[in-house]
């Protein structure tokens, strides 16, 4: 006995404006190309954490590149929606991740997201890549994946 099959495009919708995204496609598609957006040496040191209300918020790794981005935002934006086609992120809003120190790069992302700590984000780690199992291209797979989770996260519903 068979399963019908099903359309993605609805499911991750679905599935990731029930987990509060409002721009999945697009959120994925900022995370894929974040070294191309930024270039290099901004990527080892600023991430996309998420894309909420048209409000990209960034993950840095001191203060001095939270206030680098902050000067850099207008153009990031730009070059974001350009790739986009469309005006989606309107605003981004650095944050300093707690405990890494000043003047070291952040860690560079594994070709596979990383396990979560808790149980409730064990949970959700596993039905983000169920969802995104289904997607053909690896690098926007693994962004849909860290998006989702990234969402979740930051509306207190992970680690």
């Amino acid at each position: 006995m068979g399963k019908d099959p099903i359309r993605i495009g609805g499911t991750l919708s679905s599935l990731a404006r029930a987990w509060g995204m409002e721009s999945p496609a697009e959120t994925a598609r900022i995370f894929s190309a974040w070294d191309q957006i930024v270039g290099p040496e901004v990527a080892a040191r600023c991430r996309p954490s998420s894309l909420k209300g048209g409000v990209l918020k960034v993950r840095t790794d001191s203060a001095v590149w939270a206030s680098e981005f902050r000067y850099l935002s207008a153009d990031v934006i730009r070059r974001i929606n350009k790739e986009l086609g469309k005006e989606i992120v309107r605003e981004v809003k650095p944050w300093v991740k707690a405990g890494v120190g000043e003047n070291r790069a952040m860690p560079q992302r594994s070709s596979r997201v990383q396990p979560p700590t808790s149980r409730g984000s064990a949970q959700m780690a596993r039905e983000a890549a169920e969802v995104a199992r289904s997607i053909k291209d690896p690098q926007l797979a693994e962004a849909l994946t860290r998006a989702l989770l990234a969402s979740k996260i930051s509306q207190g519903g992970g680690a």
